[in-house]
């Protein structure tokens, strides 16, 4: 099965930095798309660990995968749309 959140949280806060974005931008305005694909992906991989923990949650190696594919398939939808900016 396909993880979501992997695409959806990365494309979730590159809207939030691309909104909030003022006239002057700076280094995060600049690099929201690489920013937001790199904390999406490692707060998932973080959420995921964090399962181990838990006595209701469950670890799944599965997900850590699909987390770094989803976030790859982000950042090349990413690139491919960038390239015809």
């Amino acid at each position: 099965m396909f993880q979501r959140p992997a695409i959806g949280i990365p494309a979730f806060l590159y809207a939030i930095i691309e909104s909030s974005r003022p006239n002057n931008s700076g280094f995060i305005y600049k690099n929201a798309f690489l920013i937001s694909v790199w904390f999406g992906v490692t707060w998932l991989i973080i959420w995921e660990l964090l399962q181990t923990f838990s006595k209701n949650l469950s670890f799944d190696w599965n997900d850590i995968l699909w987390t770094f594919a989803g976030g790859i398939i982000y950042w090349l939808i990413g690139l491919k749309f960038k390239s015809k900016e």
